[in-house]
């Protein structure tokens, strides 16, 4: 994997938080300016690992539930910034 791989796979991610309603292939392609071959391969391990998936009805790909579970991580607050904002 290249660096230029995950910030593919970045920019795809980013472009469907953009998006609610999703994006096609197409879209991801041209709004990215990817080649079809380095789409495909970065969405089938996104989707492989459940960050995106694509909705059968429309076509479209959406963020996935491992998008959710990401954002609900709780990230633990040093108790030095918990005394600089009570201050």
């Amino acid at each position: 994997m290249t660096a230029r791989t995950v910030d593919t796979a970045l920019d795809i991610l980013e472009l469907l938080a953009r998006r609610k309603e999703g994006a096609r292939f197409s879209d991801l392609v041209q709004d990215l300016r990817l080649p079809k071959s380095t789409a495909n391969s970065v969405l089938a391990v996104l989707e492989n690992r459940k960050y995106v998936f694509r909705d059968a009805a429309s076509g479209r790909y959406q963020l996935g539930e491992r998008i959710h579970d990401l954002g609900g991580q709780s990230v633990p607050i040093s108790p030095d910034i918990l005394k600089v904002a009570r201050d």
